[in-house]
C-alpha cells in the first residue's frame, strides 16, 4: 500500500499522542518513589549491610534466607473479609491489584506517621489512661515499621527500611513482641505472629550457628508465654481464625527445644553457646561458656516439662546450671556467692589466670544473668527450687558487703562494681541495670527488707544517672571514683583520678555534677531502668516510680523516634533535633517493642493476675526477656511436674 502524504500525518499525529501519554501520565522510576511513598532501591551498601553479620555473631550467614518474602501489609483491615493474610487473598480473590496495595501502603503511611502526631504535647499528658494510649500508640508505630519494611526478618533498620537477620532469621521481632501485644491488647501484631509462627521452620536458619541462649529467651520464652496468656488471662483476645493456632505455639516450643537439645552433649552437660545445624557440632569460644547463657535456660525449659510432661527439658537444663552452683574445681573469687563470667565446657571449672577487664565478675553482661534466674526459678517453683533461695541471698549479701560503691562527691549514688579475683573494678553497663529489680523481686519472695532496701536504692540511682544528661536518658556504660579513694582503703592510684580519655568530661563539670564519666554515650534502646522501675512500683505502690516511668519513656519515645520506628541514639549527651536522623543509629532491636514499651505500659494497669506481688505470692513470673509465665503452681492438668517429687535442687 502507498503511503499518501495525509496517511503519513494522521502516522505522525497517532505516534505523537502515545509519546505524549507515556512521557505525562507514567512516572519514571524514581518519580514512581516518589507518587506511591515506596522506598527508593536501597543503595548497594545498606543492601550488603543488611545481609552482614551482626556485631556480636561470631558465625557465617547462610545466603539465603529461609522464608520466602511476603507482600507487606499493615493493617488487617486491608484482607478481604474472612482471609488470614494477603496470600489468602489473592488465592480467593484473584490476583491482587497493584494499585491498591499502593494505595494500602500509602495509606498505613499515613497513619504510621500521624499516629504520634501528638507527642510534643506529650509531656502534658498526666493521668494513667492517656499515657497509656500514647505509649500503645508508640508501640503500633514501632510495629507498623518493622510490619512494613522488615517483616519476616529478625530486625528493621528505621532509617535504611532495611533488615537484618542477626536472630536466625525466624522473625525476632515479631516473635519477641507477642506477648508484649497480648498485654497491651494490640490484635492487629497478636493476629499477624499467631499466622507467623507456624510457618517458622527451625532447621533453616540465616546462620550455621544457633545461639542457644538467645534462642531460648526470644522464641521459647515467649511462645510459652503466649501460650499461656491466650489459652487464660488474655483468652478473650484470640479471634476465630487463630484460635486454631494457639496448640501450635506449644508444638514449635517443643520443636525448638529438640532442635537445641544437642547443645548440651557436653563432657558434663554444660550447654555450649552454640549449635550448628549443618552438622549437630557444639560450637563455643575457646571452650567456655558464660554463666549467664547456661543459668537463662531452665525456667523456660522446665516451663515447658510442666506443659508438656515432657521432663527431659527440666531435667538437662538444671543439671547445666547445677554444674556452676557445685563447682568442685578451683573457684577464683573471694566473695562468697559470686562468680567469674565464664566456665569451662570441659572441665566445669572457672577459668583462671587468663582475667583481663572485659572478662571479670559481676551483675553486668554475661554475668549478672546467673542471680536473677536464681531467684526467679525460685519464684516459678518454691518448693523444686529452694536450695535456689539461698544460693541467691549469699549472692545478694555479698554484692551489697563487697560490690556496692558510693561515688566521690555523691553519696547517694550506689553503683555495682565488677570485680577481677579481689580487685574491683568501677564501671557499669545499662544491661546490669536489672540488678534492681531483682533485689526488689527477692526481696518481696524471701521477706527480707535489707533487698527491697537495696534494690530501691539502686532504683533512685537510675533516676539520677538518667537525669544528669541532655537527653535525660542513661548511656551504655559509665566509671565512677570511688569514695573509698577519700578514706584511703583505695590505695591504685589510676582509680582515684579520671581516666585521660574522659578528662573533657571532668573539665566540663559533668563528672562534678553527675558523679560519674561516660564511657559509652550510646543509648541502644535498653529497658533494664524502666523494668526496675516497674519492679519498685509495683512492689511499694509509690507513684514516684511511676511517674519517673513514664518521664523516661515519653524521652525515649521523643528522642528515637526516626525513619520508620525507633532508633538508637549515638550520644545521650547531646541534644538533637527531634525526629531528626542526625545523631541516631540504624537499628531497633526487638526488644524496644518487648520490653521497652511493655514495663512502661502495664506500669500504669491495673492489678491483674499477672502482674508483680507486693506480697511475693506471685501468680507468674517475668523471664529476663520479660515473657510472663504462670508459677508452676498455676498450671492445671495432667501434664503438671509429678516428676519432680522425688528430686530438688
Amino acid at each position: 500500500m502507498r503511503l499518501t502524504a495525509s496517511r503519513i500525518f494522521q502516522i505522525g499525529l497517532l505516534l505523537l499522542f502515545f509519546f505524549l501519554v507515556y512521557t505525562h501520565l507514567i512516572p519514571r522510576n524514581d518519580e514512581q518513589s516518589l507518587v506511591s511513598g515506596a522506598p527508593k532501591p536501597a543503595d548497594p551498601k545498606d543492601q550488603a549491610e543488611s545481609q552482614s553479620q551482626t556485631h556480636d555473631h561470631p558465625h557465617p550467614q547462610r545466603p539465603a534466607h529461609p522464608h520466602p518474602q511476603r507482600p507487606t501489609v499493615t493493617q488487617s483491615s486491608a484482607y478481604p473479609k474472612g482471609t488470614a493474610n494477603l496470600e489468602e487473598a489473592t488465592d480467593t480473590q484473584g490476583a491482587a491489584d497493584p494499585q491498591e496495595m499502593t494505595d494500602t501502603e500509602n495509606k498505613n503511611d499515613s497513619e504510621n506517621t500521624t499516629i504520634l502526631q501528638n507527642s510534643k504535647d506529650s509531656q502534658n499528658l498526666t493521668d494513667p489512661g492517656s499515657r497509656s494510649q500514647f505509649i500503645k500508640d508508640a508501640f503500633i508505630y514501632g510495629w507498623r515499621g518493622y510490619k512494613q519494611h522488615a517483616y519476616p526478618h529478625d530486625m528493621l533498620k528505621p532509617l535504611s527500611n532495611t533488615t537484618l537477620d542477626g536472630r536466625s532469621g525466624w522473625g525476632a521481632t515479631i516473635v519477641d513482641a507477642l506477648t508484649a501485644a497480648i498485654l497491651l491488647e494490640v490484635p492487629e501484631t497478636i493476629d499477624a505472629a499467631l499466622q507467623h509462627i507456624p510457618t517458622i521452620s527451625w532447621q533453616i536458619a540465616s546462620y550455621e550457628g544457633v545461639a542457644i541462649f538467645g534462642s531460648t529467651i526470644r522464641y521459647l520464652g515467649a511462645m510459652l508465654s503466649a501460650y499461656d496468656m491466650l489459652t487464660t488471662t488474655h483468652s478473650h483476645l484470640v479471634n476465630a481464625d487463630s484460635k486454631n493456632k494457639l496448640p501450635e505455639l506449644l508444638s514449635q516450643a517443643q520443636a525448638l527445644a529438640d532442635l537445641l537439645s544437642p547443645s548440651f552433649g557436653t563432657p558434663l552437660g554444660i550447654n555450649s553457646n552454640f549449635l550448628n545445624l549443618t552438622d549437630h557440632n557444639i560450637t563455643s569460644k575457646n571452650g567456655i561458656n558464660d554463666i549467664t547463657a547456661i543459668s537463662g535456660l531452665p525456667l523456660e525449659w522446665t516451663h515447658l516439662s510442666d506443659l508438656t510432661g515432657n521432663h527431659t527439658y527440666a531435667e538437662i537444663s538444671q543439671k547445666s546450671l547445677n554444674a556452676i552452683l557445685n563447682v568442685t574445681g578451683d573457684h577464683p573469687s573471694p566473695f562468697p556467692g559470686l562468680f567469674p563470667k565464664h566456665l569451662s565446657l570441659e572441665t566445669g571449672n572457672f577459668e583462671t589466670g587468663n582475667f583481663d577487664t572485659s572478662d571479670v565478675g559481676g551483675w553486668s553482661h554475661a554475668g549478672g544473668g546467673l542471680y536473677e534466674m536464681l531467684m526467679k526459678n525460685y519464684v516459678y517453683d518454691p518448693v523444686h527450687f529452694k536450695s535456689y533461695r539461698e544460693k541467691w541471698i549469699t549472692a545478694a549479701d555479698s554484692t551489697i558487703k563487697y560490690l556496692a560503691s558510693h561515688a566521690q562527691g555523691r553519696p547517694d549514688l550506689t553503683f555495682l562494681a565488677e570485680f577481677n579475683g579481689t580487685e574491683l573494678i568501677y564501671r557499669q553497663d545499662h544491661s546490669g541495670m536489672f540488678a534492681a529489680a531483682n533485689f526488689i523481686l527477692g526481696g518481696a519472695a524471701t521477706g527480707e527488707k535489707r533487698f527491697l532496701d537495696f534494690g530501691l536504692q539502686l532504683v533512685n540511682t537510675y533516676i539520677k544517672i538518667y537525669g544528669a544528661t541532655e537527653t535525660g536518658i542513661g548511656p551504655e556504660s559509665f566509671g565512677w571514683i570511688p569514695t573509698t579513694c577519700d578514706t584511703g582503703e583505695e590505695t591504685r592510684k589510676e582509680i582515684c583520678q579520671v581516666p585521660e580519655e574522659y578528662v573533657s568530661q571532668e573539665k566540663s563539670g559533668f563528672v562534678r555534677s553527675s558523679g560519674y564519666w561516660i564511657t559509652n554515650s550510646n543509648y541502644l534502646l535498653r529497658p533494664e531502668v524502666l523494668e526496675s522501675l516497674y519492679y519498685a512500683y509495683r512492689v511499694t505502690k509509690d507513684e514516684k516510680y511511676r511517674e519517673e516511668s513514664w518521664k523516661i519513656v515519653e524521652r525515649v519515645i521523643r528522642w528515637c523516634r526516626a525513619g520508620s520506628a525507633f532508633a538508637e541514639l549515638e550520644d545521650v549527651n547531646k541534644k538533637m533535633e527531634v525526629g531528626s536522623e542526625e545523631g541516631r543509629r540504624d537499628w531497633m532491636n526487638s526488644y524496644m517493642l518487648s520490653e521497652v514499651l511493655m514495663y512502661s505500659y502495664i506500669i500504669h494497669q491495673e492489678d491483674a493476675p499477672w502482674q508483680l506481688k507486693s506480697n511475693g505470692k506471685n501468680e507468674w513470673v517475668f523471664t529476663t526477656q520479660a515473657h510472663p509465665l504462670r508459677v508452676k503452681a498455676k498450671i492445671e492438668g495432667s501434664a503438671q511436674r509429678s516428676w519432680t517429687n522425688s528430686t530438688s535442687v
